[in-house]
């Protein structure tokens, strides 16, 4: 996934608009931003507050993750230092300069629990795509191949032979790890297409 920026409206609107005109959202993300239009207020406390009213926990986490990567630690905000000790995309060492440890484990679990949420998100989601398109035999039979896959990924976050030392639902999808001769590439009614959608979904939270 590459680093967004998130980019505010200049200008807000101050009427009301007809249905032909074009209006232009508030906040858009996005790898390039129009200067005249819209001002960079990229964050770790925008991701934080703004972004994850528009993507899910995981994908705001990873936002997070590369500014914090991309900027020197001593250069960030104190505000943009507590956020990346609370999503925890920071060592221990830091995370103590600036969040106690009652606070390190409350934060904790709620990276536990909405990291597991978006998850289940992220699979219902490519469930219901796959579903759609293919024909109800065949998305029982992709559905049971991929039962235990799936709630090892949904609980634990099991994904990758090379990520986890066993092969995940990551590795089934891409006919990869333990799976390059039975996953999901290997069945009749697979397609790259479908194959590529369902990862999106999975991997970056496009959905």
């Amino acid at each position: 996934m590459e680093q967004l920026k998130i980019g505010e409206l200049k200008q807000r609107q101050t009427r009301i608009y007809s249905d032909n005109e074009v209006v232009n959202p508030t906040y858009i993300f996005s790898l390039v931003i129009d200067n005249n239009l819209y001002d960079d207020i990229t964050s770790n406390l925008n991701w934080s507050n703004i972004g994850s009213g528009y993507y899910d926990y995981n994908f705001v986490r990873t936002q997070i993750s590369l500014y914090t990567n991309s900027n020197e630690w001593s250069g960030l905000t104190q505000d943009d230092k507590i956020i990346a000790s609370k999503y925890f995309v920071v060592d221990k060492i830091k995370r103590d300069e600036v969040l106690t440890e009652e606070e390190q484990m409350i934060n904790w679990g709620i990276l536990v629990n909405s990291s597991q949420r978006s998850r289940y998100d992220r699979w219902e989601a490519a469930k219901t795509y796959i579903s759609y398109k293919l024909s109800p035999v065949n998305s029982s039979d992709l559905g049971k191949t991929t039962s235990q896959l799936c709630n090892d990924y949904i609980n634990y976050n099991i994904i990758t032979l090379i990520k986890d030392g066993v092969s995940g639902l990551f590795d089934y999808l891409k006919g990869e790890g333990d799976f390059i001769s039975n996953g999901y590439p290997s069945k009749s009614y697979w397609s790259q297409t479908d194959q590529d959608k369902i990862m999106d979904i999975l991997e970056n939270g496009n959905y």
